[in-house]
């Protein structure tokens, strides 16, 4: 007899494979996944600042001769808009192709806090002050280098070519003075820091880290002003400007911190040096005052905090902002009161004597 023909089939849910589903459960992605870096890499970099750079140049001789070639005589002061216009679309150009739908978020376009808003409006005048500085001592080291190295004649040659006057576009920008203000300083503010701090570092910043990638991004700022003895205090600047935007992670701050900077050396180089303003107290309390308030900017910075809490990364660093499903909120610390009395010590002092110094002109 067969025993095995006796024994009952089983049930149903009675056999040890009942209990296994036909499919897993979905898991959390592995923690050494790493995530896909955004653009630019670093040639694309060095290709996208060239295009920047010599595209508007080359525009700008072609549309001259057009006009040349019609019989119009163009001024400096159409010329220079003309350029700095294509500049901003060339700028939107660029970012919009590379990032398309995601331009907002990647770019950091989004509201501030009115404390950061204080903090870069009273930036403006010490950190101009202490550009205009660093260019002038880079000047006066490379000058004497110059004469060390060279004979004389070509030693002022060199220089001359290096830190050319200028008259001519000097002037026609004190008799466009409104005009020059909204086109070199708000409008290249937008189209560059759309460029380098938006598009540019953020590519960077996730491939070399946040000291390496701001230092990189600054040295392309700087290569980009085509002017040798300007470099190393625009390098300064770039720096500034990526410190502003790590701390507020608003791209919004440092297109108005740009914006001023140029408004304030323009309008420093134009009258400040005729009438003696740089000097004194001025000079000696800008650098302090411009590390205070960008001590307080990251004292203070924003960070994208998760609900449960932990801060918000999407696993390389950058300013962008989370997608919508993580449900992250900025997160502000606070300021410590002590730097905000210095700092408005500091900056009464350094605007008092300003004041005094433009009361005294008016009197003579």
């Amino acid at each position: 007899m067969n025993d095995a023909a006796d024994v009952p089939a089983p049930a149903p849910g009675d056999t040890p494979f009942d209990d296994i589903p036909l499919a897993l459960p979905a898991t959390e992605p592995p923690l050494d996944v790493v995530p896909a870096l955004p653009p630019p890499n670093l040639g694309l970099a060095i290709l996208w600042v060239a295009t920047f750079v010599l595209a508007p140049i080359v525009g700008g001789i072609a549309i001259g001769i057009g006009l040349r070639s019609l019989g119009v005589q163009p001024t400096l002061v159409l010329l220079y808009s003309v350029l700095i216009t294509f500049n901003l679309l060339l700028s939107l150009t660029i970012v919009g192709s590379q990032l398309r739908q995601e331009a907002r978020p990647a770019l950091g376009l989004r509201s501030f806090r009115p404390l950061h808003l204080v903090f870069v409006v009273a930036l403006a005048l010490p950190l101009a002050v202490t550009v205009l500085m660093s260019a002038g001592l880079v000047s006066r080291a490379l000058t004497e280098l110059l004469r060390v190295i060279l004979s004389p004649e070509m030693a002022e040659r060199v220089n001359r070519f290096l830190s050319p006057e200028h008259k001519e576009v000097m002037q026609a920008a004190r008799d466009n003075f409104w005009l020059t203000i909204l086109f070199v300083g708000f409008v290249t503010g937008v189209a560059e820091e759309m460029l380098f701090r938006g598009f540019i570092s953020r590519g960077l910043l996730a491939r070399y880290g946040l000291v390496w990638g701001t230092c990189i991004t600054s040295l392309l700022f700087g290569i980009a002003h085509l002017n040798p003895v300007q470099a190393f205090a625009t390098f300064l600047l770039g720096v500034a400007f990526q410190a502003i935007f790590w701390t507020t992670r608003s791209l919004w701050l440092p297109i108005l911190a740009h914006a001023l900077h140029n408004s304030v050396v323009l309008t420093l180089a134009l009258f400040a040096q005729e009438r003696q303003l740089l000097s004194g107290e001025l000079i000696l309390l800008s650098p302090p005052l411009a590390g205070l308030l960008l001590w307080m900017l990251y004292a203070t910075r924003t960070e994208w905090r998760m609900p449960n809490g932990s801060v918000w990364s999407p696993g390389y660093p950058s300013c962008e902002m989370p997608p919508k499903e993580v449900a992250a909120e900025p997160h502000h610390r606070r300021t410590q009161s002590t730097q905000v009395v210095l700092a408005v010590f500091l900056g009464v002092l350094l605007y008092a004597d300003l004041a005094w110094k433009m009361l005294g002109l008016f009197d003579k």
